[in-house]
């Protein structure tokens, strides 16, 4: 079972990550010892989300992708594309298709060929498929209040910009490495 302590400064921690930090400075005597930290903590809370959520998949008897999906398109004013729903899940349009067959299987969703598009498929939810997220998503509004209860507001939007940082410093990343292969492509 993790232990936490509160640092001079008042801000808690857990020696643990704290040790895994230290050790990696010893390995690689530049590394960012916090950095470490960060990245360590960092797992440990995706992984307590994680399980949370695979128990609430098992209580609600559909896969996080899934009700993903049907958040999506509870969401939309109309019928998304496969890419569509991908982009905003941020995951591959193959991954997506493969949920979209098991969710019209169920009779969540319903597909139909794009007018302007032949090639290109919309996907609808359904009004089975609303009901079931509507049904759904109040246990998963619950879910996450209990996880972040211990946390005040001013921490919540904290995490939220700490959060929200960090993504978009990976995005920088991603379009420089995207624009510098761009780059070697032209050359």
């Amino acid at each position: 079972m993790a232990t936490f302590s509160f640092g001079p400064d008042g801000l808690a921690y857990e020696p643990e990550a704290r040790e895994v930090a230290e050790q990696a400075q010893s390995l690689v005597p530049s590394a960012d010892k916090l950095a470490m930290e960060v990245s360590y903590m960092a797992y440990r809370l995706h992984n307590m989300v994680n399980r949370s959520l695979e128990s609430m998949d098992a209580e609600c008897g559909i896969s996080r992708a899934r009700f993903g999906v049907l958040r999506v398109l509870a969401s939309a004013d109309s019928g998304l594309t496969m890419n569509e729903i991908a982009r905003q899940l941020i995951v591959t349009p193959t991954n997506v298709t493969r949920h979209i067959v098991a969710l019209a299987e169920d009779g969540l969703v319903e597909r139909a060929v794009d007018p302007d598009d032949k090639r290109s498929v919309i996907v609808y939810l359904t009004d089975l498929g609303r009901r079931r997220f509507e049904d759904i998503m109040p246990d998963r509004v619950k879910r996450a209040e209990e996880e972040f209860s211990s946390l005040s507001e001013r921490e919540k939007r904290m995490l939220i910009h700490i959060v929200a940082k960090l993504r978009m410093a990976s995005h920088l990343n991603s379009a420089d490495a995207e624009s510098d292969l761009g780059e070697e492509v032209a050359r």
